[in-house]
């Protein structure tokens, strides 16, 4: 209710003062008996307003309220208030009259009155300068704001919903929440207040420990131009907001690779290739540390596979069976060749094991004096120890004795077709 008041009354006190006493410079300068009421600040403001050539006026109405913000941040605490004091109601004074015939004719009682009105005129000029400004501050309604980001090209989230990637305006209310997020970094929410300049809103990188690992191991690491102290595998410090340079080298084989940033070693398992290949390869070759792997039977018969104790049952040769990746039991046999075998075997992450199997040779048994049926391994093999029926094994140690004659056993190593001739 105050400001339409005063506005008025500075209006139309304004209005009064557009005639100019004959004192008045052509520039519309307000007269020094006068000026030295006001604060120079609105003297300056109220001269171009007051100005008499229209050019020499605000042009727009966002000028002149420009002008009276500018104003009113530059008076002090104690210059408003003396500036409020000075329009009390007081006795009324008679209104002056302006003579245009020259200064001479300017009275006191039209000076005070002229006083006066330039103080009405000044405290509308603050009123309206508080106005604007808690228009401008509090005003209800969508504010176009920038948002940046340091790194930039993030991307920005406004209720779970993508408004797109930094920088990029949008229009915000307060209380409006946004979340940014960026590769490698950590996201980041920002609430907008009114009147809020974000600038640039920084986002803090992820650090996190890593393992690198390679195939095969045991290979020497030099990470962003500085040799680290160990051997794949090899945890180390991963900042995720910068790529990373690695060099990889065991003996002959090597790899170079550049990570970019926002991303990681993870699980990958990474391939060394001799020198020629490391430089023709531009694409590091990778796989998952947790990808399953399998084992491969080569050989010329099938066997019955026990894999960490579960039975598999009879695999064909040359045929590969699913394993995970690690360390294993594995368990084969065979009973016709006397083939029985049990080992320890590792399975690297999306590969396939081979595992050879061993040949098959001719074994024949012949003693004297008298023969009986042949044992191999303690197992009989419905065979006369004659000399005249040959016996197929697997390739490898093996123990032969005669049924009945529990002496008679002895070891013997079948490397290819093995005549065996000895006395019960």
């Amino acid at each position: 209710m105050l400001l339409p008041a005063v506005l008025n009354r500075a209006m139309s006190l304004a209005m009064s003062l557009r005639v100019m006493p004959s004192g008045v410079s052509a520039g519309g300068r307000i007269p020094s008996p006068v000026a030295g009421v006001l604060h120079e600040g609105w003297q300056r403001v109220f001269n171009k307003v007051l100005a008499k050539s229209p050019q020499d006026r605000h042009q727009s109405c966002s000028a002149f309220v420009r002008d009276l913000l500018d104003t009113a941040v530059e008076m002090g605490r104690t210059e408003r208030m003396q500036l409020l004091g000075g329009l009390r109601p007081e006795e009324p004074s008679p209104a002056g009259t302006v003579a245009l015939a020259s200064a001479a004719t300017v009275l006191a009682p039209a000076l005070r009155s002229r006083s006066r009105a330039l103080l009405w005129i000044a405290a509308a000029g603050l009123l309206a300068a508080a106005a604007a400004g808690g228009f401008l501050l509090f005003r209800k309604g969508p504010v176009q704001v920038i948002i940046d980001s340091e790194p930039s090209d993030a991307a920005v989230l406004k209720a779970g919903k993508p408004m797109g990637r930094t920088p990029l305006t949008l229009a915000l209310q307060a209380g409006d929440t946004l979340n940014l997020e960026h590769k490698g970094f950590q996201p980041r929410q920002y609430q907008y207040r009114a009147g809020d300049t974000p600038g640039k809103l920084q986002l803090e990188p992820v650090q996190s420990e890593e393992t690198l690992r390679t195939d095969p191991p045991g290979a020497t690491v030099v990470m962003d131009s500085v040799p680290l102290a160990g051997v794949t595998p090899l945890k180390v410090a991963w900042h995720q907001g910068r790529k990373h340079d690695v060099t990889f080298t065991k003996g002959a084989q090597g790899l170079a690779l550049t990570l970019p940033s926002g991303e990681t070693p993870g699980s990958n398992v990474y391939t060394l290739a001799n020198a020629a290949e490391a430089r023709t390869t531009a694409i590091p070759r990778t796989v998952d540390v947790n990808a399953p792997g399998g084992i491969r039977l080569s050989g010329e018969f099938e066997v019955r596979v026990k894999l960490d104790g579960k039975d598999l049952g009879e695999v064909q040769a040359n045929t590969a069976v699913a394993a995970a990746a690690g360390s294993h039991r594995l368990e084969l046999s065979n009973a016709k060749v006397f083939f029985k075998e049990a080992r320890t075997v590792t399975v690297n992450p999306g590969q396939t094991l081979t595992v050879p199997l061993p040949g098959t040779a001719r074994l024949t048994v012949e003693t004297y004096p008298g023969s009986g049926l042949v044992l191999v391994d303690g197992i009989p093999t419905q065979v006369e120890s004659d000399g005249g029926t040959a016996i197929q094994v697997s390739r490898g140690a093996h123990t032969v004795g005669i049924q009945g004659h529990p002496g008679s056993t002895r070891p013997v190593d079948v490397q290819g077709d093995t005549p065996l001739k000895f006395k019960l």
